[in-house]
């Protein structure tokens, strides 16, 4: 590593620069960063694939994917550690790496230190500089004494970009699935012994494209943060800076300054020398400590200060200063103008609306309450007026069903249902909603029991229009009977 040929800026920075910093360099070196990434990451991921496909738990290739990304980081890590100093390595190149990369990698490190809130910012001290046991420890502490909290809160970002990203991939499958599927699953039937394995392999894709979007750009913050604590404790500016300032010197500047002083040593008068005595150990470290304690060396300040790093017109500048000068004036002239204009404007407007009060008062006495709701007739073809339903809707749903028109009864007592949902227990309904849309309308209003039933009789109502299937005959039967339980005639209303 030669800190001469690093491809950035070396400065001190605060903690969210840095990590900013990171982010860029993903964008500046995309290329070898995502195609090392996929190239490790997408082989990895097809075995984990295949083997939750074999032992159909796709919750296990969940977890194994989860537990095995500190490994994958290394990978990103290693690309832009080179490319920082000037040697991109090629995908060939970075594969051919992965074995080393590796070998600091033992099991029982994955199972302690995966939960860890500094992984990636540790992660540079594990795989570049090659450290263990005691020395690895030691590195830790003094590197976390000032970047602990950078670290942890870059963890956390990215957790939260991780479950957003997924979430809304989920969000996108469901949207494409076909209307007729209802995805309603709840926390309860997340883990249930029944839960449909395809919900759980969507899941999964989710997690796996959040993963691949997001691990280079949290690898890429906890390696710029790296690189910033590095620059704080060992001086990397100040050595640059001695560098270039060699450079410009160069060979002849440093003879001349060879000769000026031998020739000032040597133009000095001859005299006497006396050596001072050395002090005594206990001596030295009390003056040390004296000097200190003085009020100059216990003083720490911060200052803060925005600065603009675009290119600046420096002959322009430095050409007309009273020009710049007197448009700086102007506009603080015009602004003060403009301020006096709005409080003067401000002024008017209050004194207008106390002088004619009368005259837009008496709108805000004129507002009419909004119109009283009125469901809508027809809802997707069916009719559920309350008068074109029959008074015993039970009764007339069983006749149907045992006539062997499951449909009809299916559509009356579905029917019947919307009615008195829109009717009695004030649901909102709109002429274009669908039926996945009165369902969720209708569970925001009705008990867990009612509701349940309204579900069930929503999906079998769903399969036998446009599925053309029919229930079993004690199920439909069971839907006719509770139907008078679960939407009852109240009394003195309409059916």
């Amino acid at each position: 590593m030669r800190i001469e040929h690093i491809a950035m800026v070396v400065r001190p920075r605060n903690p969210w620069e840095a990590m900013d910093l990171g982010f860029r360099m993903v964008r500046v070196w995309w290329k070898p960063v995502y195609g090392a990434w996929l190239a490790a990451y997408l082989p990895v991921i097809a075995v984990i694939t295949l083997l939750g496909a074999e032992s159909h738990h796709p919750w296990i290739a969940i977890c194994i994917v989860w537990w095995v990304k500190p490994l994958l980081e290394r990978v990103p890590l290693y690309v832009l550690s080179r490319a920082v100093f000037g040697a991109t390595p090629s995908v060939a190149q970075t594969l051919r790496a992965l074995p080393s990369l590796l070998k600091t990698a033992p099991l029982w490190r994955l199972l302690l230190m995966r939960p860890s809130p500094t992984r990636s910012f540790c992660l540079p001290v594990v795989v570049l500089e090659g450290l263990t046991g005691r020395m690895r420890r030691a590195r830790f502490k003094v590197l976390l004494k000032g970047a602990y909290s950078a670290a942890t809160w870059l963890t956390i970002v990215c957790a939260t970009l991780e479950l957003v990203l997924a979430s809304g991939s989920y969000s996108l499958m469901e949207l494409l699935l076909p209307r007729t599927v209802e995805l309603r699953v709840t926390p309860q039937e997340l883990f249930a012994s029944g839960f449909p394995d395809w919900y759980a392999w969507m899941f999964y894709g989710a997690s796996v494209f959040a993963y691949l979007v997001i691990g280079p750009l949290y690898a890429a913050g906890g390696f710029s943060l790296y690189l910033n604590r590095r620059t704080l404790l060992e001086g990397w500016d100040i050595e640059l800076g001695f560098r270039r300032m060699a450079e410009r010197l160069g060979r002849h500047g440093m003879r001349i300054a060879a000769m000026l002083l031998l020739a000032f040593t040597l133009g000095m008068p001859p005299h006497a020398v006396y050596a001072a005595p050395a002090p005594t150990t206990y001596v030295a470290k009390q003056r040390i400590e004296a000097i200190l304690r003085r009020p100059e060396f216990s003083t720490k300040k911060t200052i803060e200060t925005w600065r603009y790093i675009g290119k600046e017109d420096t002959q322009e500048t430095q050409a007309a200063p009273g020009l710049a000068a007197f448009f700086t004036q102007l506009g603080c002239g015009l602004a003060w103008i403009a301020k006096g204009f709005l409080y003067l404007a401000l002024f008017a407007a209050i004194v207008w609306l106390i002088l004619y009060r009368e005259r837009w008062l008496h709108w805000m006495r004129g507002i009419k309450p909004p119109p009283k709701y009125q469901p809508p007739a027809q809802l997707f073809g069916l009719d559920i007026r309350p008068e074109s339903l029959p008074e015993n809707i039970t009764e007339a749903a069983m006749e149907y069903w045992r006539a062997g028109d499951p449909r009809a009864a299916l559509s009356l007592l579905y029917r019947g249902a919307l009615s008195r949902l829109a009717a009695r227990d004030g649901v909102v309904l709109k002429a274009s909603d669908t039926e996945g849309d009165c369902l969720r309308a209708a569970t925001r209003v009705l008990d867990a029991s009612n509701s349940g039933y309204f579900a069930r009789l929503t999906a079998a109502w769903q399969m036998a229009a446009y599925a053309g299937r029919a229930l079993r005959t004690e199920e439909g039967e069971a839907l006719c009977r509770d139907f008078s339980t679960h939407f009852p005639v109240q009394r003195g209303a309409a059916a």
